[in-house]
């Protein structure tokens, strides 16, 4: 009941409305004050609550069977050999953290970098290929 009358009331805003103004980076009072009318609970209290139900319900990750794609990175951090693996649904995303990765390597250690990227046709293969790597088999 609370959280549809809540509902109402926010829904009466239109796209990036809302009841005040931002006081500093992130804060807007008038958003605290609108749900602490509507929920008399303390917020963190009710987050804590609404976090321990949302893992009790069952998750299907909806893009577990579609194919992913395993980067990984050999490089260093200027002292330590660097192996470095992550799993993506999109090869952007893969290519984008490579990018990331050779950024933080010390200038003189970007051009021996080795990266590469792999198709899997799903999420379990490639994080199966990304554990068995990081392992270095």
């Amino acid at each position: 009941t609370e959280f549809n009358q809540f509902e109402r009331a926010v829904s009466q805003y239109g796209p990036f409305e809302g009841p005040g103004a931002a006081t500093g980076p992130g804060i807007v009072r008038g958003n605290y004050d609108l749900f602490a009318k509507h929920f008399e609970d303390d917020p963190i209290d009710l987050e804590k609550r609404l976090v321990l139900h949302l893992k009790k319900l069952p998750y299907t990750d909806p893009f577990a069977d579609w194919p992913h794609f395993v980067a990984t990175f050999i490089g260093t951090d200027g002292r330590r050999p660097q192996r470095l693996v992550n799993t993506f649904h999109s090869p952007a995303l893969a290519e984008k953290w490579l990018r990331e990765m050779r950024a933080k390597a010390p200038a003189g250690e970007r051009e021996r970098a080795q990266s590469t990227v792999r198709l899997f046709p799903n999420r379990a293969i490639a994080e199966s290929y990304s554990q068995q790597w990081r392992r270095g088999k």
